[in-house]
């Protein structure tokens, strides 16, 4: 249900999605590096749709090129949803940092879309 709603707001038709990704964070020791979602599958301007589910954790960003732009950081909490589309993937890179403070388990589902005939 939640894949058939997010592809209706967030994909062209021209593209389609896949199964969601799901990323399972038990512990605020579990995290994701500094990346950017440029697989060549995505095309040049990718649309990343993101729901979280369970305990909240911090994201952050930060530009790829230009090292005096700060970087961005905010919470994720229960039930939202992160739309990262346009240049993000090409000038900016994200992470969910590790923490310190106890914490219980985190799912994240990510929604990409995957260019027809890549």
């Amino acid at each position: 249900m939640l894949n058939m709603n997010c592809r209706g707001i967030c994909y062209p038709k021209q593209n389609r999605v896949d199964d969601p990704e799901k990323s399972i964070y038990r512990t605020g020791q579990d995290s994701i590096a500094w990346h950017s979602d440029d697989e060549p599958e995505l095309g040049g301007n990718p649309v990343i749709g993101s729901v979280s589910l369970g305990n909240r954790r911090n994201f952050a960003l930060k530009h790829k090129f230009d090292k005096a732009q700060q970087s961005i950081k905010f919470e994720l909490t229960h039930g939202s949803f992160l739309l990262m589309r346009g240049r993000s993937q090409q000038d900016w890179l994200h992470q969910i940092p590790k923490i310190k403070r106890p914490v219980t388990e985190r799912i994240n589902l990510t929604f990409r879309t995957l260019k027809l005939g890549a």
